[in-house]
């Protein structure tokens, strides 16, 4: 499957469930790796979450199809204060998530490129996104496609010693 047989669209409210079922699939990444907090909180309100990102301007929810069938999304906001390193308005990519059995298809950078073209039309300075330490795949994808790092978010209970 090529990238080219790829279709990006804004999302809409048919795209709920899909984009539902593919935020499991991110949740059980995140326990695989750790992060039991970011998982519940990726199931809590989804549905709610990405009806209300695309009835609002500042944010886009972007869906790749190939025939039809929903293979991956990706959620981008307009932030208007100041960011790390960046001044404002700037393009938050905050979450992208490609179906496990589309993977390596070039999903994940149609929606990306998509995201860089709609921040690019919002004149917005910069993108930025967190990626967990975790997830090497995923960090090597953004490079591959001209991200880098800025700062490191550390954290620790205040329990641990």
């Amino acid at each position: 499957m090529g990238a080219r047989e790829i279709v990006v669209r804004e999302g809409g409210p048919r795209d709920l469930g899909t984009l539902e079922v593919l935020e499991s699939q991110y949740s059980r990444r995140l326990l695989k790796g750790g992060g039991e907090a970011a998982a519940a909180n990726v199931r809590r309100g989804v549905r709610e979450h990405y009806r209300r990102a695309m009835a609002d301007t500042a944010q886009v929810v972007l869906v790749a199809e190939r025939g039809g069938r929903v293979l991956g999304f990706l959620h981008a906001t307009r932030e208007e204060g100041p960011g790390d390193l960046v001044r404002a308005p700037w393009c938050c990519l905050a979450i992208l998530v490609v179906d496990r059995a589309a993977r390596h298809r070039g999903i994940g950078t149609v929606l990306v490129r998509a995201a860089e073209a709609w921040a690019a039309r919002g004149r917005m300075t910069a993108l930025q996104l967190g990626v967990h330490e975790f997830n090497r795949g995923a960090i090597r994808f953004y490079e591959r496609l001209g991200y880098r790092p800025v700062m490191r978010l550390m954290q620790k209970s205040p329990r641990a010693r």
